[in-house]
């Protein structure tokens, strides 16, 4: 049996300058209900279980409550999928870009809802909203890979590389993803194909509808600097060269950890 922890974690980009700069341990479920366990590693006595999800959203609004200044939140398609966390960011009012499952499902056109009529004399009428008989079924993301190769595609310029520049074919689409069986709110759908690779990257963003195609490019891209974040973090701050077990144990190594990152990230800038 392998010991781990695992941590979720933000980080702050801005250009090619990278760090992290938050930190949360996931406890499952089964640790964080478990006395003995607790005791054993000193999990204090006001944690209580999390979703990855749950921990992540937490650092995103004590970032906005601490006034630190940034454009949007990205993040991959494990809080991508996530309806609820979406919508949580977007009534704070905080432009996401956030990477989707292929099989993400969404409507191109706004389908017409109702709450339909009692089809029998007996029972209660109906009060649950449901899309209505002959409005099209959503679809998937995947089936629309195809307009990537259309001439109504954009070449995009994404960043420049240690070789040569990056470059993509996107699709930016308005559509309405589905949640609980209903249209959500209207949101970007991007389709990306960097060039010379075959992996198509889908993602969901509460950009404004006159965000220009060049800005949705930019953003797309961005999580590339939060993987290069945790190979700084590893390679050269000794992220995973730990052997520890209790909570102030992980969380001393991880600051640390943060503290040199932030260290070298400036000696870099100077």
């Amino acid at each position: 049996m392998d010991n781990c922890q695992v941590g979720v974690f933000m980080g702050y980009v801005n250009g090619n300058n990278r760090t992290l700069i938050d930190e949360r341990l996931y406890l499952p479920k089964n640790w964080a209900n478990d006395p003995i366990r607790r005791i054993k590693c000193g999990v204090p006595d006001d944690v209580v279980f999390k979703t990855k999800d749950e921990l992540g959203l937490e650092m995103i609004l004590d970032a906005k409550n601490n006034n630190i200044p940034f454009a949007w939140v990205g993040m991959d398609s494990f809080y991508g999928h996530k309806p609820w966390l979406l919508k949580s960011i977007n009534e704070k009012e905080i432009i996401y870009i956030a990477d989707l499952p292929y099989n993400t499902r969404v409507w191109l056109d706004l389908p017409k809802t109702e709450i339909p009529k009692k089809k029998r004399k007996s029972g209660r009428n109906p009060t649950r909203e449901r899309v209505a008989d002959g409005e099209p079924e959503p679809i998937e993301v995947i089936t629309l890979v195809d307009r990537l190769d259309l001439p109504e595609s954009h070449h995009v310029f994404l960043r420049d590389t240690e070789r040569k520049e990056l470059w993509c074919q996107m699709v930016c689409l308005r559509v309405y993803p589905v949640h609980d069986d209903l249209p959500g709110k209207e949101v970007w759908l991007i389709l990306r194909r960097n060039e010379g690779e075959k992996e198509v990257k889908y993602q969901f963003s509460n950009a404004s509808a006159d965000t220009s195609i060049e800005r949705l490019g930019q953003m797309s891209c961005s999580r590339y600097w939060i993987e290069r974040v945790f190979q700084d973090g590893k390679g050269n701050a000794g992220m995973a060269d730990y052997q520890v077990r209790s909570w102030t144990g992980w969380h001393h190594h991880i600051v640390m950890t943060m503290l040199a990152m932030l260290f070298i990230m400036e000696m870099q800038m100077e």
